[in-house]
């Protein structure tokens, strides 16, 4: 009898399935379809080697008995296809009602399908010379037209929805249809190659190898879910529309292994919680009931403060994350976008580092997302653009040089100004290029113009935190200089006090290789830090800019009044320069200049222009 391929694949779904039933399985839409897809793949072998012994003995098996397990047999094959299609549909379909939709009509199409090979003749053949055995007749040519139909139909749907599908899922389940089809087309004109089962079932392997496989969706060293699984887990709840909970718990790297152990033990035994580990140092907890994660969470505080180890020697502050209703979120990606987020804001841990995700969070989240897009799309658009806002020099009564102030264009043409994207810029660290692009443009309009004809000292640049700490600033912007020939006298870098807390030897190092090169400093935002004076100490600056806050909080209180007037007789004995920020009015104006201060800026004078504009305004000065 030539069962030897059947009986190959029968061996090969049997050691799967063994395999497969001793690990811990995740409970996924797609593992419950392929269990089922696995079952009646194994079925359909089964049959396929019942039906050659029942043809092969006649002795035994009647020719009704025969008929009927040869038409079982080819309903198996349909079914196998109907639940490959199932399988496809599930990856597919986020909704269940839209699956529900398809395979109605591939359930009624293979009803009807295997009531007619019911009731259409089938006849067998058995070639003892060759030991050959195989159906034929109108019921088998229905089997191949149904499944083949089927397969065709899945190929169809990955071709068309192939964007929504995960690639290397989509290659894995191309390879299964394929091997199918041609094992079925091959068996159709050779029908002596009973190979159709054997095929399926190395189909089968190739998705469990590559997706199926409990293993892979294990964290070894926990015994938890790993975050691949975290991410397919999500993912489903999110298309179906399911509210869950979600509890992130950051142990802590410096925590000795054998403490992590005893908590991922403890966690592990935890009843109706879903456990994932994303390292051995970040556990996520995931809840269907928000009331029951809350009792968990109540429990979990409290035994954390009672200790670790051995007599509970140990004690952990781990930084905890919950998203009560986690159905908030719309991707599966932006669970770690939020998480990466909170995380690198250590402000927000309070209250036990304790950290309760509400709905405004979640906004605030998407809100930053949609002016990261806007930002990436103006840069990559080219729609970022230098706007200029004059500064008055008392001792020369005129405009002698201008702040450069950075805007993006919407897709509308609308401004944006930076208030709306500068912290995602820093967040993200697209403030680099968003730097480089501005200082390139602002060297463009040196070059463009005679910055003496026009009166103009300098421009002052702005310099975030970041590039201030970015160990390549110096050579970057002595490179511009030089592409645009452009005069580093001209250009006055503001830092800001921030900065040099963070990253202070280094911004030294790119002050003092930029000043060599010619360009001069300035301290902005002064009046709004904790340690301006030492700031006036350490920094190499030529220039001190009071912040806007501070000249308004002159006007209005007396302790800042004599605290504006000591400082600047201070700065003035240090032969440093000074700046005053956000002048509105004429009394504001003369009240700087009894005051001593050198420049001026704000709107009494001027809003920041676009380039056009400003060159006619100090055009007019003269």
């Amino acid at each position: 009898m030539n069962i030897k391929t059947q009986c190959c694949g029968l061996i090969l779904l049997l050691v799967m399935g063994i395999i497969y039933s001793r690990k811990k399985t995740i409970r996924l839409s797609t593992s419950r379809v392929f269990i089922c897809f696995f079952a009646i793949t194994f079925l359909c072998i089964l049959l396929d080697i019942a039906s050659v012994f029942a043809i092969v003995r006649t002795d035994l098996f009647s020719e009704t008995v025969k008929n009927i397990i040869c038409k079982l047999y080819l309903i198996s094959i349909v079914l196998t296809a109907l639940w490959g299609l199932a399988y496809v549909c599930v990856e597919i379909y986020a909704v269940g009602k839209e699956r529900r939709r398809v395979l109605r009509v591939a359930e009624a199409v293979a009803g009807i399908g295997s009531l007619a090979i019911c009731l259409l003749p089938l006849y067998s053949t058995y070639d003892q010379e060759y030991e050959t055995v195989y159906t034929h007749g109108p019921g088998a040519i229905t089997t191949y037209v149904l499944a083949l139909s089927m397969m065709l139909v899945s190929v169809v749907l990955i071709f068309i929805n192939r964007s929504k599908m995960n690639r290397s899922r989509r290659e894995a389940i191309q390879i299964w249809i394929l091997l199918w089809i041609l094992a079925a087309v091959i068996q159709f004109f050779v029908p002596q190659l009973l190979i159709v089962g054997n095929a399926a079932a190395i189909g089968i392997m190739v998705l469990y190898l590559k997706f199926e496989n409990p293993e892979s969706n294990i964290e070894h060293k926990t015994g938890f879910f790993n975050q691949s699984a975290l991410y397919r887990y999500i993912r489903e709840f999110n298309h179906n529309k399911q509210d869950f909970s979600l509890l992130y718990i950051d142990i802590g790297i410096n925590v000795y292994d054998t403490l992590k152990g005893f908590i991922a033990d403890y966690l592990d035994k935890i009843p109706n919680v879903t456990k994932f580990a994303l390292t051995q140092d970040e556990i996520i907890l995931l809840f269907r009931d928000k009331n029951y994660a809350e009792e968990v969470i109540k429990k979990l505080l409290k035994r954390f403060e009672e200790g670790w180890g051995k007599g509970l020697a140990f004690y952990l502050q781990p930084n905890w994350i919950y998203l009560e209703n986690a159905a908030l979120l719309r991707e599966e990606r932006d669970y770690f976008y939020l998480l990466h987020r909170i995380k690198s804001n250590e402000l927000q841990y309070v209250n036990n580092h304790f950290v309760r995700v509400d709905e405004e969070t979640v906004a605030l989240m998407y809100k930053d997302r949609e002016r990261e897009h806007q930002l990436s799309d103006a840069m990559d658009a080219n729609r970022v653009e230098v706007f200029y806002q004059p500064i008055y020099s008392v001792k020369e009564q005129r405009i002698v040089s201008a702040e450069a102030l950075v805007r993006i264009r919407d897709e509308e043409g609308h401004i944006v100004y930076p208030s709306e994207f500068i912290d995602v810029a820093e967040k993200n660290n697209m403030i680099l290029k968003l730097g480089r692009m501005v200082f390139e443009q602002i060297c463009i309009f040196i070059k463009n113009h005679d910055m003496d004809e026009l009166g103009l000292h300098c421009i002052d640049v702005n310099l975030s935190v970041i590039q201030c700490s970015y160990q390549s600033l110096a050579q970057e912007f002595i490179e511009i200089m030089e592409k645009y020939q452009v005069n580093p006298k001209y250009i006055n870098l503001e830092i800001t006090e921030t900065a040099s807390v963070n990253a202070k030897q280094r911004l030294l190092e790119n002050m003092k290789r930029l000043m060599d090169y010619g360009v001069i400093f300035s301290l902005d935002d002064f009046g709004t830090g904790q340690s301006n004076l030492d700031y006036m100490l350490d920094m190499p600056v030529n220039i001190i800019k009071f912040d806007r806050e501070l000249i308004n909080a002159y006007f209005e209180s007396s302790k800042a009044k004599y605290i504006l007037e000591a400082v600047l007789q201070m700065i003035q004995g240090m032969n440093l320069q000074t700046i005053s920020e956000g002048i509105e009015t004429k009394e504001q104006l003369d009240m700087m200049e009894k005051l001593g201060v050198d420049y001026i800026q704000g709107y009494y004078f001027s809003k920041p222009f676009c380039e056009k504009d400003f060159l006619e305004y100090i055009t007019s000065w003269k």
